[in-house]
């Protein structure tokens, strides 16, 4: 039995390639502009890198949706990809398209399964922890929270199985802290509520969601892979920048950030939460607090709304571009079947 072998299932593998690579030069597009944005705020960068993710993982519906235009006729040898893509068994050896499609497939169910095993451990964790509402570190928690303007309540959450401070959730949020952090000193306490509720207040844990996405569907590709680990830095900056506007000093928290970073060293971060500390980046956050002049601002809805008109007019003719060279038209995919003899 062949496979790829008639027009539908060709479409489907020219449709599959098509999308990972357009879906590549995306966020190769968002990475090089990000690096244009270095003097911008964190909290903007953040946007950019969440939102450029939304876009890169609505490459292929707005294929499918819009109107199309052809790049030109260029086309590979036949040797090289086309043909490989289009014919599927030939000769009783696996075709190319069959391996690559059962690559990718693999890749994509080992990170996938990976996050969802990480989401139920957060999960299980979160259950079996200590409630603070009604203890001092709860009422902070909740003062803090009434400060930024957060309208959800938040549930902060003691855990023998946590070693850095970390968020989760969109309905009900919460925030998980090593069980030490009951004896910690206010103000740290104080420095690393402020990070994580900021987190809850800019919606960061549907952002992660988003970057782990595409790096879970483009995972062959390392721009996907750079574009999480940008939006994810921009994330943690924008809400050390939250707590340095929220009136605790910059020399101040970073102390606490490397507080904070003793007990983190050799720990392994959760892909489904957002950890306040992540080994190998805390010299760099250190450096951005204490940094003079920084753009420290929160992402404005003018801002937001300009970063995602700039975003879609990347992604607009990236979607809509139909490259004539990634499969052969179905007559020129492979030479007809010969008859069968009689017999």
């Amino acid at each position: 039995m062949e496979l790829f072998s008639n027009p539908t299932e060709r479409a489907v593998i020219d449709f599959l390639v098509q999308a990972l690579l357009k879906g590549g030069v995306l966020t190769a597009l968002l990475l090089v502009v990000y690096r244009c944005l270095s003097r911008v705020s964190s909290a903007v960068r953040a946007a950019w890198c969440t939102t450029g993710s939304l876009a890169v993982l609505s490459v292929p519906v707005l294929t499918s949706l819009l109107p199309g235009w052809s790049l030109g006729p260029w086309t590979l040898p036949d040797g090289l990809l086309a043909r490989p893509l289009a014919e599927g068994v030939a000769a009783g050896a696996p075709a190319a398209a069959t391996i690559l499609v059962a690559v990718w497939a693999a890749g994509v169910t080992v990170l996938l399964g990976r996050l969802v095993l990480h989401l139920g451990r957060i999960v299980a964790i979160t259950d079996r922890g200590d409630d603070v509402a009604g203890e001092p570190l709860g009422g902070m928690a909740r003062a803090i929270g009434r400060d930024m303007g957060l309208a959800r309540r938040v549930r902060v959450i003691l855990s023998e199985a946590v070693r850095v401070p970390c968020t989760w959730g969109i309905r009900r949020p919460v925030v998980l802290l090593p069980a030490a952090a009951a004896a910690w000193p206010r103000e740290l306490q104080r420095a690393v509520l402020h990070h994580e509720l900021a987190h809850v207040a800019r919606g960061d844990w549907v952002g992660l969601l988003w970057l782990e996405l595409v790096r879970v569907l483009h995972w062959p590709d390392p721009f996907a892979w750079l574009l999480r680990r940008a939006g994810r830095s921009a994330q943690e900056k924008a809400c050390d920048d939250a707590a340095v506007r929220g009136g605790i000093p910059p020399v101040e928290y970073a102390r606490h950030l490397l507080a904070v970073g003793r007990h983190v060293v050799g720990a392994t971060s959760s892909v489904a939460a957002l950890p306040m500390i992540r080994t190998g980046s805390l010299r760099d956050r250190v450096a951005s607090v204490l940094e003079p002049g920084a753009d420290r601002r929160p992402a404005t809805m003018t801002r937001l709304l300009l970063t995602g008109v700039v975003i879609a007019l990347l992604a607009a003719p990236v979607a809509v571009a139909s490259p004539g060279w990634v499969c052969p038209a179905p007559d020129t995919a492979a030479p007809a079947a010969l008859p069968h003899p009689r017999t």
